[in-house]
């Protein structure tokens, strides 16, 4: 005679968050079967910003997007 599953293990089975859980392990697994890990190759060039960047451009960069947002409505 087959035991039933303790009453914890039905409870989890029946939990959304464990379904997507599994489901995001799989698509996470099959994705770098398929692709790979990516390759220590790749130079990425540090991006560097000024103090001067900081104080002008991005008082530009707010005052332009509140313009816009605002001609927007």
């Amino acid at each position: 005679m087959a035991k039933k599953a303790p009453v914890i293990y039905r409870a989890l089975w029946k939990e959304p968050l464990l379904h997507f859980a599994l489901i995001g392990s799989v698509v996470f697994g099959g994705y770098h079967w398929l692709h790979g890990f990516p390759k220590n190759d790749d130079q990425v060039e540090p991006i560097h910003v000024g103090e001067g960047d900081l104080k002008g451009n991005l008082t530009k960069s707010i005052l332009f997007r509140l313009f816009n947002e605002l001609g927007s409505i």
